[in-house]
């Protein structure tokens, strides 16, 4: 599942699927899944689903201005099996 890159550019993350009720842990993500912008920049994300699943919740908070200290966006994926609703 594979969230699109963010608008300006700096994040381009992957991470594969997994079951969280499984007990199994994450696995790692691979890309660049963090970055660091200029405070005041207003950052744009959009989330693009792997085939088999689908963007359950989107970018949020979105767009993210940036402000001193840590900021945060996430989103979620599920996949189209039923695991989790829509």
């Amino acid at each position: 599942m594979e969230p699109s890159p963010a608008t300006p550019p700096g994040v381009n993350c992957h991470t594969s699927a997994w079951d969280p009720y499984a007990g199994d842990q994450p696995p790692a993500p691979t890309g660049t899944c963090t970055a660091s912008f200029p405070i005041g920049t207003t950052v744009h994300f959009s989330a693009t689903a792997d085939a088999g699943s689908h963007v359950n919740i989107p970018p949020d908070p979105n767009p993210v201005t940036v402000r001193v200290g840590y900021n945060f966006t996430g989103v979620v994926f599920c996949p189209d099996d039923g695991l989790c609703s829509s």
